[in-house]
């Protein structure tokens, strides 16, 4: 796996391809994560949701984690227009704490999960 800038390359044949897009504007958020989320998957960080649509394409990501350091209101509203652009694609909201409110929330717009991070 090779590293460029904040997205890591797999080193097969054929096109760089991840499994896991991390969307979060702070970057130790992001390795934070990589880590506890990804699950060895190949991932690509970036730092805001218009980053990340710029890479899509119609084969990855198959999961987009949107980060605590994203408005809430905001990650929700991106996840509405993920489900219409890139409907293969599966969304997890990371949170600092989970409400039930959150919880709700993401769920209506068509979050498949929620999940509140470990502390370190």
């Amino acid at each position: 796996m090779e590293h460029q800038g904040n997205i890591a390359l797999s080193t097969e044949p054929g096109p760089a391809r991840y499994d896991v897009g991390i969307v979060d504007p702070d970057p130790g958020a992001r390795m934070r994560l990589s880590v506890q989320l990804s699950g060895g998957s190949p991932s690509a960080s970036f730092e805001t949701v218009e980053a990340m649509a710029e890479d899509l394409n119609a084969d990855r990501p198959t999961v987009v984690v949107f980060g605590p350091g994203l408005d809430n209101a905001g990650a929700l509203h991106h996840v509405q227009w993920l489900a219409r652009t890139q409907p293969n694609a599966g969304v997890v909201l990371a949170v600092d704490a989970l409400t039930t409110e959150i919880l709700q929330s993401a769920l209506r717009s068509g979050v498949r999960d929620v999940v509140a991070l470990a502390d370190d």
